[in-house]
């Protein structure tokens, strides 16, 4: 449970929203921050060595 994702996914229903539309939203938003914190962990391991 993330508080951000939360409030965004509510934003999105207060704009009037579909259920699917917030869940694609939701899904390409967890994307990006995983792919970041991969980048980031990929930076301080090649910083490590």
């Amino acid at each position: 449970y993330d508080p951000h994702l939360h409030a965004f996914a509510e934003r999105l229903q207060k704009a009037g929203k579909t259920k699917m539309v917030i869940r694609m939203a939701l899904a390409r938003k967890l994307l990006v921050i995983l792919n970041a914190k991969a980048r980031d962990a990929r930076v301080e391991f090649a910083n490590a060595t």
